[in-house]
């Protein structure tokens, strides 16, 4: 006798079915996933990160806009020339084009008037204060509004005495 194999019955082989050729690729489908899912990701990550960076660009200017615009809303010369503030925005242009790192430009609009604020900041641990201001009014007159020579209009100048005169 031969040893010939006993060969399974042909019951248990299944038919014979040609495969189709549309049927999905398992290994191409899974790698396009992880693709996917990676592009999902570094994208994401974009959003997070850039999302973050705007924020703290974003608040940080406020902290600096609402300071400088405390640290100027009570002087004599913004009185005189803007009035009660209604709007101060950093002017981003004019800030770059500006020589110092501690310099930028507000623009600044009152009640009475609008001009152009340009302010260096000395910050440290304890805030944002305000070093030199110079207000440029839309005719183009530039004016200290740290100088102590200012005063407001409605407040009378006292005359102090000369200690070198001796009135009778």
């Amino acid at each position: 006798m031969t040893d010939i194999p006993p060969s399974e019955p042909w019951s248990q082989q299944g038919p014979s079915v040609p495969e189709d050729p549309f049927a999905p690729n398992p290994k191409r489908r899974r790698t396009g996933l992880i693709v996917g899912m990676v592009v999902a990701g570094v994208l994401l990550a974009m959003v997070v990160c850039c999302g973050g960076i705007s924020a703290f660009v974003y608040v940080s200017l406020g902290v600096l806009e609402s300071d400088v615009q405390s640290d100027v809303e009570h002087l004599p010369a913004i009185q005189q020339h803007i009035g009660d503030i209604s709007a101060l925005k950093l002017n981003l242009l004019r800030s770059a084009e500006m020589s110092d790192d501690e310099s930028f430009a507000f623009d600044i609009e009152g009640d009475k008037g609008k001009g152009l604020l340009e302010v260096v900041v000395n910050g440290d641990h304890a805030g944002i204060g305000v070093a030199k201001a110079h207000l440029r009014l839309p005719n183009g007159e530039l004016i200290d509004v740290l100088d102590p020579k200012i005063s407001e209009p409605d407040t009378p100048q006292l005359d102090t005495p000369d200690p070198d005169v001796i009135e009778p």
